[in-house]
């Protein structure tokens, strides 16, 4: 029975998502309190509807349904996270498994004390209040100040318990605490969530973010070598196909000594930022790559030349991600009448020496989430 309900919701979060973008749904009709809502959420893939085209607005949802979908408003669902959070109830097999651990590893959520997680629990209001405020950074409120804010609007405002009230008042403050539709005086504090609500708090915490984010949510900045063009969609910043960047060597490479097929280390010789300053990648990265090809320079007959390729990468946070680019090394003549006695006469060789740097030419966009400096792998495959 409890795999069966796993399934379920598996289906409810990710069923059918192609679905919900092409067609409206039947039981949100567009004067629901919760349609707009609904309707951009929906267009984004954050929340789904049911194979019979219905939303159903006034299910509760899970905790694991919830925080799968706080990742995905967020644009984390991609996010490469090192350090694990150990749940009792959450084990490596659960379908959620690796959504509540971006949860977890970007402080949205946190467990109960014995360990748990309980993510087949509904999910209340006073939970999704914490959640989506943990993806903000803001000024504290006393206690007393939250239960004064609270009193201006909500009838309940006395019982909203100790540990969520200062959170509750920050989201009142903002505007973007969702009203209980059933008792739009009461906070509802206790009361499971549904999927109405729930859509109309993650857009709220959606447009709040940009603005007020939590320290694990916010862009990193950095001073560095500007990549320009780039393209920025919210915390994804795309570095273009055809961007030229320097790589430091860890080895020799020699088109005297070098073999067709060789493997060869470097490194980032500085840190790369966007024009926004925004660390794209970090001094150091190490990049791995291959000879593809070796022209031995030889007299009377040709220059030297090197042909390097790219294949991936080891970031600062420890990810390995496709990073396909190519660079050719040819000499370089200081004076035309080099130029004229290396191509009649004694051809130049190409050395690059452990410490020396070349240029690659990027093959393929690279996608860098600005936030965790994890680059978006799928958009990076052959």
């Amino acid at each position: 029975m409890k795999k069966l309900l796993s399934v379920l919701a598996l289906m409810s979060v990710m069923f059918l998502g192609n679905v919900a973008q092409a067609q409206e749904y039947t039981d949100v009709a567009p004067n629901h309190w919760a349609y707009n809502y609904v309707n951009v959420l929906s267009k984004q893939g954050v929340v789904v509807g049911y194979p019979d085209g219905t939303f159903r607005p006034d299910n509760n949802i899970t905790r694991a349904e919830f925080a799968t979908m706080t990742i995905k408003a967020l644009h984390q669902d991609k996010a490469a996270v090192n350090a694990e959070t150990s749940f009792s109830d959450v084990k490596r097999d659960h379908w959620a498994y690796d959504m509540i651990q971006k949860a977890s590893y970007f402080d949205l959520v946190k467990g109960n004390g014995d360990g748990s997680f309980g993510p087949e629990y509904c999910v209340s209001r006073a939970q999704v209040i914490s959640i989506v405020m943990n993806a903000l950074c803001l000024p504290e409120l006393t206690p007393e100040q939250a239960r004064a804010i609270l009193a201006k609007s909500y009838t309940d405002y006395n019982d909203v318990p100790d540990w969520i009230v200062v959170q509750t008042a920050k989201a009142e403050k903002l505007g973007i605490l969702v009203k209980s539709p059933t008792n739009p005086k009461s906070v509802d504090a206790n009361a499971a969530a549904s999927r109405a609500e729930v859509s109309a708090f993650l857009q709220n915490m959606m447009e709040m973010v940009k603005l007020y984010p939590n320290n694990k949510l916010a862009p990193k900045y950095g001073e560095g070598i500007v990549l320009s063009p780039t393209y920025n969609d919210g915390n994804i910043v795309t570095i273009p196909a055809g961007t030229v960047i320097s790589l430091k060597l860890s080895e020799c490479v020699s088109s005297q000594k070098t073999q067709t097929g060789q493997l060869f280390l470097s490194k980032t010789p500085n840190n790369y930022i966007s024009k926004e300053k925004y660390l794209l990648l970090c001094q150091d990265d190490k990049v791995l790559g291959q000879v593809m090809d070796v022209d031995k320079a030889l007299w009377f007959i040709r220059n030297g030349k090197l042909v390097l390729r790219t294949k991936n990468i080891k970031t600062h946070n420890n990810q390995t991600a496709a990073f396909h680019a190519l660079g050719t090394v040819k000499p370089e003549f200081k004076t035309k009448w080099e130029k004229f006695y290396r191509a009649i006469i004694k051809h130049a060789k190409v050395e690059i020496q452990d410490g020396g740097c070349f240029n690659v030419t990027l093959l393929k966009p690279v996608k860098v989430d600005v936030t965790t400096g994890t680059i978006v792998e799928d958009c990076c495959k052959k």
